[in-house]
């Protein structure tokens, strides 16, 4: 199951970006960082047998005590002592504030010839440590580089942790970048990135922890999901289901309980546990932006040529709040709002112009609420699935929508819905152009003939949809019989 977005089922409303970041991770994965466990694992080798590793923990475990940190210091001299260097390896050799305390006086611990071997020896070291990705992308947060706090998130540290990243990430990213929309989500989602690498850094300081930054991103994504959506519920697409048919609706909060994998996943991986909890609160933090009033001024705030930047305030104003209403089940005043968000939609203005293409799709979108909560008490006439059906749209998004509404009308009040046959015929081209041919066939096959030009038009344009739609599948017998009839 997967999270869809509230109102956009669309190719275009695909989570590409969140798609184009885990295939870049994923190639980085495979290209760049592949060579780099067994660097690191030479680089065990070598600091084991130079004699840095036997040099270094004594006066590793003396600085780590003066620290306050006895519970380290005892940790590792247990590891060397059972021959486990490598946990001695991956916390001491890279601990740069300890490097810095070294260049400093030692001559309690070493002799000055000592020291100088020292310096040879670790020198060596760090020039082979420089190559490794992971120290060309700054994830020392004792060193942190500002570039880093943006390319770290690329940088998984094994394919397990890039899995449960992905997986993480899966169910709720259709519903997060479809609902904010693709150039909203590019601001916001690497913002609460860099702000969460900014305070895992800080706060993992004085541990010197390494940090690869790709479960820091999927929570930033997991905290804007759930700080956008809060309580309401969203639609599911199930498996063998399109997304235009699909009518279940779960709660938004479900979708995100994969994410509970993630840090147990990081700290598997050898990372802490604190970066993902600091991605999951820049999210929520900074998703809360898209609720300022007048966000259009953040860039992207809109996606560009949506007519619903051109609508009236009053108009804007109703609809978000009659959605945000039938999110809380405040069905009274999400019916108030959508009715006077309806009242607003009839003409552009003063004169008798038809609606303009941001009217048309604040009335689909108004009807659209109207309709939800109509099918809570189908007792009641399909009034407003008949306007909401009989509707021209062009776009198709609001087709498919159409078609799924049509679905769910027939549903609801069965035989008691019925179209006038020059809207059915419409209804039907435009079903056929999102290639449910099926269903454009059922409406036809119920309709009288045409009784006046205007039937007979939309009659004739539903005949040339089903035979484009049918030629596009390849079924050119059918595509013939179609065509031949219109």
């Amino acid at each position: 199951m997967i999270a869809l977005p509230e109102r956009h089922t669309g190719p275009a409303s695909l989570p590409w970006l969140c798609y184009l970041w885990l295939l870049v991770s994923l190639v980085l994965l495979l290209t760049w960082q592949r060579d780099q466990p067994a660097h690191l694992d030479q680089l065990h080798k070598d600091y084991v047998g130079s004699g840095l590793l036997d040099a270094e923990l004594p006066v590793y475990a003396s600085w780590l005590r003066l620290n306050g940190d006895i519970r380290r210091a005892y940790d590792l001299e247990q590891a060397r002592a059972a021959g486990d260097t490598r946990i001695v390896f991956d916390r001491m050799a890279f601990d740069p504030a300890f490097d810095a305390m070294l260049d400093e006086d030692t001559s309690r611990y070493w002799s000055t010839e000592e020291k100088r071997r020292w310096r040879e020896y670790k020198a060596a070291f760090l020039n082979l440590a420089a190559t490794l990705p992971r120290e060309q992308a700054g994830l020392n947060p004792a060193q942190p580089r500002p570039a880093s706090f943006l390319t770290l998130h690329l940088l998984s540290p094994d394919y397990l942790l890039w899995l449960v990243c992905a997986l993480a990430l899966l169910f709720p990213a259709w519903a997060l970048e479809g609902s904010l929309g693709r150039r909203r989500m590019l601001v916001l989602w690497p913002a609460a990135g860099i702000l969460a690498a900014l305070l895992t850094a800080l706060l993992l300081r004085p541990d010197h922890t390494m940090v690869a930054g790709g479960q820091i991103l999927v929570s930033a994504a997991i905290g804007l999901y759930l700080g956008y959506f809060g309580l309401r519920r969203v639609p599911v697409l199930m498996p063998g289901k399109s997304p235009a048919s699909a009518t279940r609706q779960w709660p938004a909060a479900v979708f995100a309980l994969p994410w509970l994998l993630v840090p147990a996943a990081t700290v598997a991986s050898g990372q802490h546990w604190i970066g993902p909890l600091t991605g999951l609160a820049s999210g929520l933090l900074l998703v809360q932006l898209v609720r300022l009033p007048g966000l259009d001024a953040l860039p992207g705030a809109t996606e560009q040529g949506d007519p619903a930047a051109s609508l009236p305030a009053d108009v804007n104003e109703a609809l978000t709040l009659g959605w945000e209403a039938l999110g809380r089940l405040a069905l009274a005043d999400a019916r108030q709002q959508f009715t006077r968000a309806l009242t607003h939609t009839g003409t552009d203005a003063e004169d008798d112009s038809p609606p303009s293409a941001a009217l048309t799709r604040a009335r689909f979108d108004a009807l659209s609420g109207l309709f939800q909560l109509d099918k809570l008490n189908a007792d009641g006439p399909p009034d407003t699935a008949c306007e909401l059906l009989s509707l021209t749209v062009d776009d198709s998004d609001q087709r498919r929508q159409q078609h799924r509404y049509w679905r769910e009308a027939r549903e609801a009040w069965g035989d008691a819905l019925t179209l006038p046959a020059p809207a059915a015929r419409q209804l039907a081209a435009r079903f056929a152009a999102i290639d449910a041919v099926s269903d454009a066939e059922a409406l036809l096959s119920g309709l009288p003939e045409p009784e006046d030009e205007q039937d007979s038009a939309a009659h004739q344009q539903a005949l040339r949809a089903l035979a484009d739609a049918f030629t596009a599948r390849g079924q050119l017998s059918k595509a013939k019989a179609y065509s031949a009839a219109g």
